[in-house]
């Protein structure tokens, strides 16, 4: 008989976001939800998973607590999070025939708890952006009644508006993020190398609080600002490089992205006029956010009232529980600006013959325009 455990909910769970999930299931005539992308199961229930490769599912039926559905393995550790559901364990499974968290094992669990709740021949909303062809092929054969629905996109629309607690948890992160950027601005020196400062500044993160799985503090320099997510190289800094400071942190599993250009030396006009346009776009931005305003409208008028478009990398995306999360700030997107919404603005721009700069900050989207969650101070060049 599978183990229950039911504990109190914590601020990262407001029964707000249930009874959302629920009015669209009534909308859209579906009968139960299973949830298997590991960050929408933290968004319902409040219970961050240590590991990403431990399996971990949700199942939500209208009228009954959420069922959780973790192994025997992550049971203990459910005793310090705060979870708003019944807490159910399968055996601890190793590498299985599909190599992932998603096991039969894990489908089978879902199958017996979709038949107690009686929706077996129901409608059933699957994330079916997070799952296998040999997954669907297996819900196909042990629910062979039901419907499928695809539920992926849901998730994400009702994410992108943050609330009082996940506001809380963002902050928090960006306080750890600024200490990241301090401690970025007393060791970065020449003859360095941007691994030994990266490592200097991750630890002053950790020191503070970070969580392991969000930690990315790199320091670059030169053509690697053009590919996200690089690592920092051996590479000396030198008085005559602009010198990117990325980090990105987690707390209470919601990220926040802080980025910084210093300059050792004294900029050349080239330098200078590229780092001024990143500020010139921050600025705008700023300016210009507020609820109800197209996105595509916004990008594009910061591309007309700017030089960067052909040199821009990005400008930047939501984020919350994923680093990157729709909506996307892209000319394409015709999406508006809400209120409660929380983006990371980071321009990042690069030409060969002058370097690479980036700004990052934390923009919060108010009822009447925006703000700048963070407080560290742009101009650094």
């Amino acid at each position: 008989m599978a183990s229950l455990l039911e504990t109190n909910h914590n601020m990262q769970f407001t029964p707000q976001r249930l009874e959302r999930v629920h009015q669209i299931m009534r909308h859209e005539k579906i009968d139960a939800i299973v949830v298997t992308y590991a960050r929408d199961v933290h968004y319902l229930t409040g219970y961050d998973i240590p590991d990403s490769r431990l399996p971990v599912a949700c199942v939500i039926v209208e009228g009954y607590k959420p069922r959780l559905i973790i192994s025997e393995n992550q049971m203990e550790s459910v005793g310090i999070e705060s979870v708003m559901a019944s807490i159910e364990s399968i055996p601890v499974t190793n590498l299985e025939e599909w190599l992932g968290t998603h096991t039969p094992k894990l489908w089978d669990k879902i199958h017996d708890i979709i038949e107690e709740l009686e929706t077996t021949s129901g409608m059933i909303g699957l994330q079916q952006d997070f799952l296998s062809v040999n997954e669907f092929n297996y819900v196909k054969k042990i629910l062979p009644e039901a419907g499928f629905a695809d539920y992926s996109h849901i998730f994400w629309r009702l994410r992108q508006i943050k609330d009082n607690s996940e506001l809380d948890a963002i902050i928090e992160a960006v306080k750890i993020a600024e200490i990241g950027l301090r401690t970025a601005f007393e060791i970065i020196a020449p003859g360095k190398s941007e691994g030994e400062a990266a490592i200097e500044i991750e630890s002053a993160i950790r020191n503070v609080g970070g969580q392991l799985r969000g930690i990315r503090a790199a320091v670059l320099t030169g053509s690697s600002i053009t590919c996200p997510y690089t690592k920092s190289s051996g590479n000396r800094l030198t008085m005559d490089d602009p010198i990117v400071i990325d980090i990105t942190v987690s707390h209470k599993g919601y990220f926040a992205e802080l980025a910084r250009t210093l300059h050792l030396g004294t900029p050349t006009s080239s330098q200078r006029k590229l780092f001024e346009s990143a500020i010139k776009v921050c600025e705008q931005a700023e300016h210009l956010i507020a609820p109800e305003t197209r996105i595509s409208d916004f990008v594009a008028k910061i591309y007309q009232e700017s030089t960067i478009q052909n040199n821009v990398q990005s400008i930047g995306c939501s984020i919350g529980l994923d680093l990157r999360e729709p909506p996307q700030l892209s000319i394409e997107n015709n999406l508006s600006f809400r209120e409660g919404m929380v983006f990371s603005l980071h321009p990042s721009i690069y030409r060969a013959d002058v370097g690479g700069v980036k700004i990052a900050e934390m923009i919060q989207v108010t009822k009447d325009g925006c703000r700048n969650i963070s407080g560290i101070a742009r101009e650094t060049f």
